[in-house]
């Protein structure tokens, strides 16, 4: 008897964490995001807590307006949007962000290359170094560790599109960027880039062909 409760014991709690799984695999309709909808926002996480700003209003980005600068934080726990300090500078869509520790980052876009840091704990912005480079619009970024990471994206330029393959690195410690190996696929912009431990990866999008 104690043999067979030694082989069935195993069994039945693989037998809940496969059925526990499976029950998790599904969403759940939260909070509807209290501003104006948009395209083109900047998101990010820092500890439990979300934060989504700015963007493009219109869905056009060809008109340039109305843009936004107004920034939200959104409470798993008690599922509730809060608004937080503007997002300084000239309000923008189609930017750089991501968070490294408990500071989000949010920068460039549409004809910028501020770069400022969100402070949650004191809900303030800080400017840091410009993002160096083109003026970029739609570039991939991911943080890994203490360094952030920008790259690709487009420009215009004599009334056509220009894809970029560079690729930069910032360094909170020393508020400094850094030129790293540009991206070894095609240029894209719109593409997708997120971090895994201490690897970066970067996909889809679109080309200067508009594949």
């Amino acid at each position: 008897m104690k043999t067979t409760l030694k082989i069935l014991l195993p069994f039945v709690a693989l037998c809940s964490l496969i059925s526990l799984s499976k029950a998790q695999d599904n969403w759940i309709r939260k909070a509807d995001f209290p501003a104006a909808a948009r395209c083109y926002a900047a998101g990010f996480s820092i500890g439990n807590l979300g934060y989504v700003g700015g963007g493009d209003t219109s869905n056009d980005f060809n008109s340039g307006l109305p843009l936004k600068n107004d920034f939200w934080e959104y409470n798993p726990n008690n599922n509730k949007w809060t608004q937080k300090a503007n997002i300084p500078g000239n309000p923008r869509f189609g930017g750089v962000y991501f968070s490294i520790g408990n500071k989000g980052f949010f920068g460039g876009g549409n004809g910028e290359n501020d770069f400022w840091e969100y402070d949650p704990a004191h809900d303030v912005w800080m400017r840091k170094a410009d993002i160096p480079g083109y003026s970029r619009l739609y570039p991939a970024a991911f943080s890994i560790g203490g360094k952030g990471y920008v790259g690709m994206g487009f420009i215009w330029g004599a009334g056509s599109l220009i894809v970029l393959h560079d690729f930069w690195e910032y360094d909170t410690i020393n508020n400094s960027w850094t030129r790293k190996s540009n991206f070894a696929g095609v240029p894209k912009c719109y593409a997708v880039g997120f971090a895994i431990g201490n690897k970066g990866f970067v996909g889809t999008g679109l080309d200067s062909n508009n594949s």
